[in-house]
């Protein structure tokens, strides 16, 4: 048996699905991840699947917004390295992105899907945001998402529900990510290599 992995946030009919292959796959934001879901509520690294004997366990890797499993109802959140047996037909959420677990019985040169789900799931959050999603504009987002560090990243209210109201269109919300802050950071950035290069020079005459 293998996993096969459903993505249901996508807005895509049928949705895309991934197979996961090898006995540990992690799933996260990050470009060196096995399942790579370029969504600003998942961490670079957000969880893993792991195969132990005839099982797969889900393990939450310490990410922000969290790893839940549900059978129907409201997620249940997984402590991080706490390992979960996933079962089939159970829902999987990696911060606000929810997933269908399958396990079907493994078919030799099966497909993946791994490698076009990353572009596939940007390709469906800029038309849902009504952007039209060129190559450029893709490739774009990606690297964004790739760029954004985990604490960088708006927290929801505390009395909130589990899950942050996060997007893709997010990102071109100059009130949510304004340019400035760019402009600012290189600002201080150049007044610190001065300054460093001031107290050197002192130090020399």
């Amino acid at each position: 048996m293998t996993v096969q992995l459903e993505v249901l946030t996508a807005g895509l009919d049928p949705p895309p699905c991934v197979l996961i292959k090898g006995k540990r796959a992690s799933l996260g934001r990050g470009p060196r991840c096995d399942v790579r879901i370029p969504d600003p509520s998942l961490s670079l690294l957000h969880a893993s699947i792991v195969k132990r004997g005839q099982n797969y366990l889900l393990i939450d890797e310490g990410s922000r917004y969290g790893t839940g499993v549900s059978t129907g109802g409201e997620p249940v959140w997984l402590a991080a390295d706490s390992p979960r047996i996933l079962e089939d037909g159970e829902h999987i959420w990696l911060g606000q992105i929810e997933l269908r677990v399958r396990l079907i019985a493994a078919v030799r040169g099966a497909d993946t899907g791994l490698d076009e789900l990353a572009e596939r799931h940007v390709t469906a959050a800029l038309t849902a945001a009504r952007l039209e999603p060129t190559e450029e504009l893709v490739q774009s987002t990606l690297d964004e998402l790739t760029a954004l560090p985990d604490e960088e990243i708006p927290l929801p209210p505390p009395d909130s529900a589990p899950g942050p109201t996060l997007g893709i269109a997010d990102l071109f919300d100059e009130d949510k990510h304004p340019p400035w802050k760019a402009d600012l950071a290189i600002a201080a950035l150049a007044l610190l290599i001065t300054a460093t290069c001031a107290v050197m020079y002192l130090q020399l005459t």
